[in-house]
């Protein structure tokens, strides 16, 4: 998307783009970004960790742990997602949000840098986010990771 000035009418490109899908050849969806922000080349990921430290009247025990959230669904996930977008060959709107402009495959490629908004702040998940993002870290050093807790 480069050589094309900067205060265009792609304005929803030059700032914000949310759910935005990536695809493969066949047009299989492997994933979905809920917010991309190109000017800063930033994926945001939207977690929802409240309610973790909830007991679950039939077992007496969280229906998930700080630990097996972090585990799934920042580190997992994230990983699987790097994987798939460099594996990706196109992008499409995600159906629940209709804008002008899509994003193309290798804009998105071209982002190295994923901030986690959680809307849970404990202590424990605080922890094991951490642990996550430095797992991520190792595995893809030409990334970057962060989170912000107390969200939404």
């Amino acid at each position: 998307m480069s050589g094309s000035g900067g205060n265009g009418t792609a304005k929803s490109i030059d700032k914000l783009s949310k759910e935005i899908e990536i695809v493969d050849s066949k047009g299989k969806c492997l994933g979905e970004f809920d917010e991309i922000d190109i000017g800063n080349k930033i994926f945001y990921e939207d977690k929802t960790a409240k309610g973790l430290d909830t007991i679950n009247p039939r077992t007496g025990k969280p229906s998930q742990t700080p630990q097996e959230f972090a585990n799934k669904l920042i580190y997992a996930k994230t990983k699987n997602r790097i994987n798939n977008l460099l594996n990706s060959t196109g992008t499409r709107q995600a159906k629940t949000n209709i804008v002008d402009n899509v994003l193309d495959i290798k804009t998105l490629q071209e982002i190295k840098t994923f901030i986690f908004r959680l809307d849970g702040d404990s202590a424990e998940l605080k922890r094991a986010v951490q642990e996550s993002i430095e797992k991520l870290q190792l595995e893809f050093p030409d990334y970057t990771f962060d989170a912000t807790f107390g969200n939404h």
